[in-house]
């Protein structure tokens, strides 16, 4: 029995001295983290914990609000894993919808329900010819000739605002800042192809998809060489015309960029009509696209004054364990957006950012994180508006750890630098945060966040990796 108890306590001891060491060697390459030029003017805060003791590691600042930039889609996705489960999937509804004041007439009526990955091209389901394949083959086995009305979509957006209140103007043109609807196509993105010379103003070469109803005013030059995409596309929000100013290489036939749709249901409509018209589909619309305000709620409260209704077919997404994969994986700001929006409608809430967020904060106010540690925007992280606590993120990443979903949630864990963690850039913004198992077997869980410095964001990235590898 004393053998027992001398073993348990040499082993103690060892596990103690581990991780007094690790503290010691993370404390000295913060020191001089510090006191780097590039983080003369600058806020950083770093906070480890050991996975299994959930003992403090390490921390400085871990209760200073920061920017997280895209290391808070960590706490977007648990919230969603948390509070709608693994199995959610969002419906998109179409009917076949009988007109009651003109008899005889018919629209094709599509019911969206917020859905990013709506013709998304990263599954397999919801690759837009096989959703059109789908439609169309529903709409025969309907019995259903043709429509002689329009494709109409309740196009009221899923808030007030398809794009949050913290983003910036030069971000919601391109593809990253991509507003979020009840219809959403394609990720809301497009690709826009540049021909340059060697200096002077460049020409479009193409925009794939096209785009229904939109301008283009091009002003991009050719930078210089090896200088990549310094192109923006500005516009405001209601416009049909779009600005693209700034830069791309010299020399160039297709140097593409990626832009925002700013009409996705106008654009999931346009292409929709054409492929109903290809040879062998043959399922006519005879007045094209019509958007509608058919009603603010989910529930189909008052359309049955203007319809008869039959149920055509329904869309359902990939679950939701897979949207939580790619929105980590890829960092898909829209996927973010929408999983606020839809806990609020999940819990029968108006679906806003508002009521979504307010939602997230109470949930995890009752696990012990305060309100005021996670001040969000939005759920994607684009905002500079947002202001995190490093504490706060690794709190959540702990809860995970003991949720039974906590393997699909790691496994949606990016690689860097050896370890599985998130990352996030903004503007002088940059983090990290996730879990890493040592050469030795000890786990921690981390969030290392800097706000406001200087100098190239590679520079800085290499010499937080170096703070981090005194945990492998």
């Amino acid at each position: 029995m004393k053998k027992v108890c001398l073993f348990a306590l040499v082993l103690l001891s060892i596990i103690n001295t581990n991780g007094q060491t690790v503290a010691s060697e993370v404390q000295k390459s913060y020191a001089i983290f510090e006191k780097d030029p590039q983080l003369k003017y600058a806020s950083s805060s770093l906070y480890i914990i050991d996975a299994k003791t959930v003992k403090v590691i390490f921390e400085k600042n871990s209760q200073m609000g920061l920017s997280p930039a895209s290391t808070q889609k960590v706490i977007t996705a648990a919230s969603a894993l948390a509070l709608m489960g693994t199995d959610f999937r969002y419906e998109t509804k179409f009917y076949n919808a009988l007109s009651v004041s003109s008899p005889g007439t018919n629209d094709l009526l599509v019911v969206g329900s917020g859905d990013p990955s709506f013709g998304s091209w990263r599954y397999g389901s919801t690759k837009e010819d096989v959703i059109f394949k789908e439609i169309a083959k529903a709409v025969k086995e309907k019995k259903i000739n043709g429509f002689n009305g329009s494709v109409v979509v309740n196009n009221f957006l899923i808030d007030n605002e398809g794009i949050p209140n913290g983003y910036n103007w030069v971000d919601i043109g391109n593809y990253y800042g991509a507003g979020h609807y009840r219809l959403n196509w394609r990720e809301n993105q497009y690709d826009i192809s540049f021909k340059t010379k060697e200096t002077g103003l460049s020409e479009i070469a193409s925009i794939k998809p096209s785009i229904p109803d939109v301008a283009f005013e091009n002003q991009v030059t050719a930078g210089k060489k090896g200088s990549g995409d310094n192109a923006y596309i500005y516009f405001t929000p209601g416009s049909n015309k779009m600005v693209i100013k700034g830069t791309v290489p010299p020399n160039e036939n297709a140097f593409t960029i990626s832009g925002a749709v700013p009409d996705p249901a106008r654009f999931f409509s346009s292409h929709l009509i054409d492929y109903l018209k290809e040879p062998g589909v043959d399922v006519a619309v005879k007045h094209g696209y019509l958007s509608k305000q058919i009603h603010k709620d989910e529930i189909l409260e008052d359309v049955h004054s203007i319809y008869k209704l039959e149920p055509v077919y329904t869309h359902k997404s990939p679950a939701m364990d897979s949207l939580v994969y790619w929105f980590m994986r890829r960092s898909i700001n829209l996927y973010g957006e929408a999983l606020v929006k839809t806990i609020a409608l999940h819990y029968k809430k108006n679906p806003s950012m508002e009521n979504g967020l307010k939602l997230l904060r109470n949930f995890w106010k009752t696990q012990g994180i305060g309100e005021d540690e996670l001040n969000l925007y939005d759920g994607s992280g684009l905002s500079p508006s947002n202001k995190v606590t490093t504490k706060a993120q690794v709190n959540v990443l702990a809860f995970a750890r003991h949720q039974k979903w906590y393997k699909q949630f790691l496994n949606s864990f990016p690689e860097f630098n050896g370890m599985k963690m998130k990352s996030g850039t903004i503007a002088d913004v940059k983090g990290f945060t996730g879990y890493h198992t040592s050469k030795k077997g000890d786990e921690y869980i981390f969030s290392f966040i800097v706000n406001n410095y200087n100098g190239s964001s590679s520079a800085l990235v290499q010499k937080m990796y170096k703070v981090l590898d005194k945990l492998k």
